[in-house]
């Protein structure tokens, strides 16, 4: 079934996106309309969802790591 794209915003953006990504634009509206439903789906707090984030990333870490300090993390970023 043909979908028509009457919006030029739209298609602009889709156009711009299939080019980046180097695919077409039925894939990439494909891949977009499947992140919106899933993320529409998920209707967790932020928090929450930083929460399982933050325990996942816990969980792949080692043990006795390396706590970097705040001099550390500003040199880091250029921030000396």
């Amino acid at each position: 079934m043909p979908l028509s794209i009457r919006n030029p915003e739209v298609e602009k953006l889709a156009r711009q996106l299939a080019r980046e990504r180097q695919t077409s634009m039925t894939d990439v509206l494909l891949t977009s309309l499947q992140n919106e439903a899933r993320r529409t789906k998920d209707n967790r707090p932020l928090s929450e969802k930083i929460k399982g984030l933050a325990d996942e990333l816990k969980s792949l870490s080692k043990p006795g790591g390396h706590m970097m300090t705040k001099d550390e993390i500003d040199k880091m970023w250029g921030h000396e």
